[in-house]
């Protein structure tokens, strides 16, 4: 690749057209028609990558464990960069389940533990964020490579059925903050109790749910795999037999 490019000298205000060609670590000396250098110049990519946030699962039971992955790309050009600060914020409706060591201990870059990058962690329990911060000099031995760590969340009792929760990070540093989110949803079963004859619904009737030996249990293909309190139906065609017991007589 060659770059040329024109400029003004400040002393005689005439133009002079340069041409730059680049060594191996992406430097442009350029040099004026009569050879002579006259300039040095570093070519980098200088868009700001986004990072990037996966859950192990997304369709969830109520209290049931989630692991988060966030990943960002460390830009080539880190060694401009004096903020690199990776900021999770989630949905009230999770529970954060790791503490900052936890957290800590799961960062990796290209897959593999490191010793020589050392993240910082700032707990905001009180607007359900926490942010990792990391020193770009540490960073500029991995420049191209991914850096990643783990969280492990919950679904709070109480969230919202079929309603997306979202948990969103976002990669603060000096030129232009990006975000990305990863969402879950958690769904339930309603029964209604009604009279064997006339279908008239039992009005303050409740109940408990059992199955087998067990309760508040959803089996699929007669394996149990999550709580009916919460709880996806992933196998469509498996029929369910559960046994309502009455602890609350109707009115």
């Amino acid at each position: 690749m060659v770059l040329t490019y024109t400029y003004i000298e400040q002393d005689s205000k005439t133009e002079t057209t340069v041409i730059g060609t680049p060594d191996k670590d992406g430097t442009y000396a350029y040099t004026s028609a009569t050879g002579a250098k006259t300039n040095e110049a570093r070519a980098y990519n200088t868009e700001v990558p986004e990072p990037d946030k996966t859950v192990d699962d997304s369709d969830v039971d109520i209290d049931e464990n989630l692991t988060y992955k966030i990943s960002q790309l460390i830009p080539n050009d880190i060694a401009d960069y004096q903020e690199f600060s990776l900021v999770d914020t989630y949905d009230p409706q999770l529970a954060l389940l790791a503490s900052d060591k936890d957290i800590l201990a799961t960062v990796t870059i290209a897959g593999k533990p490191v010793s020589d990058v050392a993240g910082t962690f700032i707990d905001d329990a009180t607007h359900n964020q926490f942010t990792v911060n990391f020193t770009p000099a540490e960073l500029e031995k991995y420049a191209g490579k991914t850096i990643q760590f783990t969280v492990k969340m919950k679904v709070k009792p109480g969230a919202k059925l079929a309603v997306g929760i979202d948990n969103k990070v976002t990669f603060n540093n000096d030129f232009t903050p990006k975000e990305h989110k990863a969402t879950v949803k958690t769904y339930g079963k309603q029964f209604v109790k009604t009279e064997w004859l006339s279908g008239k619904q039992l009005g303050a009737a409740e109940f408990i749910v059992q199955r087998g030996n067990s309760y508040l249990q959803y089996a699929s293909k007669g394996q149990p795999v999550a709580k009916i309190t919460g709880y996806t139906d992933t196998a469509k065609d498996d029929l369910v037999w559960v046994r309502l017991i009455k602890t609350k007589q109707p009115n």
